[in-house]
């Protein structure tokens, strides 16, 4: 989905076991963001100096060709649904 940041427009998924949204199917294949061996319930996004965790129900979004992991609370004051 689309959603407004400040003035940025950028790609929000909600982090669960269904997704189709083509950024999200490449983060999987190209191995950016990927499910935990131990805890199939969250999502690893490797950053320059550790792992980013998101659990499902949380966000992740997708900014410059970035991934970021967002919490309920932050996305819901931060983040507005974009609609063209």
């Amino acid at each position: 989905m689309k959603v407004k940041h400040g003035n940025v427009i950028v790609y929000a998924w909600k982090i669960s076991k269904q997704y189709d949204e083509d950024w999200v199917v490449e983060g999987f294949e190209t191995r950016k963001i990927y499910w935990q061996k131990n805890n199939s319930d969250l999502l690893c996004v490797p950053q320059a100096w550790s792992t980013a965790v998101g659990k499902l129900g949380e966000y992740l979004v997708y900014k410059d060709k970035e991934y970021l992991v967002v919490s309920n609370k932050t996305f819901s004051k931060e983040y507005v649904l974009f609609e063209n």
